[in-house]
């Protein structure tokens, strides 16, 4: 029974040990955004880090990390997210809103123009070839 309880009281100390700082809004808390122009905003991106069971964290929730997933070259706001299910999962993410890199921007071009070739490449062609060359692919 000591073993049991034991269990429980490390799980539910380990829970409490995670999480955010009690003045975490501070940080954001003064930021207006009403200054940003979220008409510029045209990427996101999110980095989250999940701790399952109160002890096992896995993934990195830097601002570093989720400006690389979104290619972001001009940060505009970032905040934060935190889900909870204690004492099984919790996910703390870093979201990043910003503008995309030029990079970003000729590579979604180029997939988008090569997207409309193969559509219309496929137009072009017979439903009946295009099954045939799926099989045979």
């Amino acid at each position: 029974m000591k073993k049991i309880a034991s269990v429980i009281a490390l799980t539910a100390l380990a829970g409490c040990m995670y999480g955010n700082p009690a003045n975490y809004e501070r940080y954001y808390g003064n930021a207006d955004i009403t200054k940003i122009d979220w008409n510029k905003v045209d990427a996101e991106a999110s980095a989250c880090q999940y701790n399952w069971l109160g002890f096992l964290p896995t993934g990195n929730q830097s601002l570093a990390r989720a400006v690389e997933y979104g290619d972001i070259a001009k940060i505009a706001y970032v905040d934060t997210d935190t889900i909870i299910v204690f004492p099984l999962f919790i996910a703390e993410c870093t979201n990043v809103y910003g503008t995309k890199s030029d990079e970003a921007k000729e590579r979604e071009a180029r997939i988008a123009a090569e997207r409309e070739a193969r559509r219309n490449r496929n137009r072009s062609v017979s439903p009946a070839a295009i099954i045939a060359d799926a099989i045979e692919e």
